[in-house]
């Protein structure tokens, strides 16, 4: 995505795979995986105001609201198929926290996959839970690395 190696630090690293679920949970993997992009999203906009301001903390905006920030702010706007995952996600999430028995788990994880199956090297062979771990950690590598312009 980007020119040259990017290296994402070892705390953020660290943070990916103490949180993000090792089983066959779609549910756990999505909530999980949105939560922590969230933070990725959060963390691009701190850095580009060059401030940990509070009012931005207080401000609670939701995904869907901070989404175009980041965007705007990582400078990556060339990427419009990557921001476009970042919404199939907060799709993805949307239907579970929404819905007692969300009836498109699969469909949505499958259209997120297969959205980033090329630019993240996802395996057709590989399990639902798997390649959902793997956009995910495709997704939350990219922002961390979009930090550092």
């Amino acid at each position: 995505m980007t020119e040259g190696p990017e290296v994402v630090d070892l705390p953020t690293l660290r943070r990916l795979i103490e949180h993000l679920p090792q089983g066959d949970d779609l549910t756990l993997i999505v909530l999980k995986g949105h939560l922590l992009i969230e933070e990725r999203l959060l963390d691009l906009v701190r850095a580009k105001l060059e401030a940990d301001d509070p009012a931005l903390k207080e401000a609670r905006l939701r995904f869907s609201q901070l989404l175009p920030l980041a965007r705007a702010a990582s400078g990556r706007d060339q990427y419009p198929w990557f921001w476009e995952a970042l919404e199939k996600l907060n799709a993805l999430r949307n239907d579970l926290a929404h819905h007692l028995e969300p009836k498109q788990v699969e469909r949505l994880s499958t259209a997120l996959i297969d959205h980033l199956r090329q630019p993240a090297d996802l395996r057709s062979t590989d399990s639902l839970a798997t390649s959902l771990r793997g956009a995910v950690a495709f997704m939350y590598g990219a922002l961390s690395s979009f930090k550092n312009p």
